[in-house]
This record gives structure tokens, C-alpha cells and sequence, in this order.
């Protein structure tokens, strides 16, 4: 069984799903074709879908546990993702 009161395990659940949200945005945004617009547009939204998916669906499994477990998981979760923006835009070259 998996102890869910330790907050640590709420962290690794953040990072993991900014990665993975991040991941999937990065992909999304290589495989674009400007040629093909009809596919791109149902790239992105169906792509953007899909992520408001799979947070909603990590947020909620996080709050059905606690509130503090949520919090920690979109705390860590909107951090992260501000951090990786700001490296995949080259603001963080430097630093990281």
C-alpha cells in the first residue's frame, strides 16, 4: 500500500505531470505542419483537450486524498511549468 500522507509523493506527482504536460505541448507544437492546416488545428485543440484532461484528472485524484495533497500537486505543478517555460524559451540558459 502506498502512503499518500507523505507530501514528498505529492511533489513527485507535480513534477511528473508538468513534465508530461509539457512534453506533450512540445510535441504537439514539432509535429505542426503549416501545410496542412486542418490537422494542425485538430492537433492543437485535441492536444490541448488532452491535457486539460489528464490535469483535471491528477488534480482531482489529489484533492480526493486531501486538500493539502492538492495543493501541493498544482503548486508544484504551475512552478514547474513556469520553470520549464522559461528554459524551453531561453530565459534560463545561463542558470540551468
Amino acid at each position: 500500500m502506498i502512503i499518500t500522507h507523505n507530501p514528498l509523493l505529492w511533489v513527485l506527482v507535480g513534477v511528473i505531470t508538468a513534465f508530461v504536460f509539457l512534453k506533450s505541448m512540445e510535441w504537439s507544437v514539432d509535429t505542426i505542419q503549416p501545410e496542412k492546416d486542418r490537422k494542425s488545428i485538430a492537433l492543437i485543440i485535441g492536444g490541448t483537450l488532452m491535457r486539460w484532461i489528464f490535469i483535471s484528472i491528477v488534480l482531482v485524484y489529489s484533492l480526493s486524498h486531501s486538500t493539502l495533497a492538492g495543493l501541493i500537486v498544482f503548486g508544484t505543478f504551475l512552478i514547474l511549468r513556469f520553470i520549464f517555460l522559461l528554459k524551453w524559451q531561453g530565459w534560463l540558459r545561463s542558470i540551468l
